[in-house]
C-alpha cells in the first residue's frame, strides 16, 4: 500500500501521480518500451516497491552498497539507460547514509541528466511509532533529498501498512 503523500500532491493517491507523470513521460518520447530503474541500499523496500508498479517493465538492481564492484557498475548502466530511476532510502533512518551520498554524487557527477528522470522514494515510514515522529522523519528526507537535486513533485512516502499512533497517544 503506498500512503497518501503528506504535502502537496494532485491526487488523493501518489502511485496514480507517480504513474500519470510515468505514462506523460512515456508519451513524451517515441520509445516502443520503457525501462525504470529502482535504486536503493539492500532492505530500503526496494522489491516491496515494485510490487505497487505492476504493470511497468522494472529493472530491480543489486544494492548500491554490494561489496561488488560488478553490481555498482551494472546499476550505474541501468540508471543511464533508463527512462526513469526511483531511488529509495529508509525513512527510519532519515539522514542519508555515506553510500547513498557517494551514489547520488556519481550520479551527479557522471548521468546528471539522469536526475531530470528521478523519483524520491521514502520508504518504511509506516513502522515510526507516533504521527509527530513520522512526520519528523518524512521532513527531514524530504529535505535531505532535495538537498540532493530531487525535484519536490517527484518525492514519495511509500508504506507497506499505515498503523500509525494517534498523535494523543504519544
Amino acid at each position: 500500500m503506498i500512503d497518501r503523500e503528506v504535502n502537496s500532491s494532485n491526487y488523493d493517491n501518489p502511485i496514480i501521480d507517480m504513474k500519470d507523470k510515468l505514462l506523460h513521460l512515456k508519451k513524451s518520447n517515441e520509445k516502443e518500451f520503457h525501462t525504470i530503474c529502482i535504486v536503493g541500499l539492500e532492505k530500503a523496500g526496494k522489491s516491496t516497491f515494485i510490487n505497487a508498479l505492476l504493470g511497468y517493465e522494472l529493472l530491480d538492481v543489486p544494492g548500491f552498497d554490494s561489496p561488488i564492484k560488478e553490481h555498482r557498475d551494472a546499476g550505474l548502466e541501468a540508471i543511464k539507460l533508463a527512462d526513469a530511476f526511483f531511488f529509495l532510502t529508509n525513512g527510519q533512518q532519515p539522514s542519508l547514509t555515506g553510500p547513498q551520498i557517494d551514489l547520488l554524487q556519481e550520479i551527479q557527477q557522471n548521468h546528471f541528466e539522469a536526475m531530470q528522470r528521478a523519483f524520491g522514494i521514502i520508504t518504511k515510514l509506516d513502522l515510526c511509532q507516533t504521527a509527530s515522529i513520522y512526520q519528523e522523519h518524512y521532513d527531514k528526507t524530504f529535505a535531505k533529498l532535495i538537498e540532493k537535486c530531487f525535484k519536490s513533485d517527484r518525492i514519495y512516502a511509500t508504506c507497506l501498512r499505515m498503523e500509525i499512533l494517534n498523535e494523543n497517544s504519544e
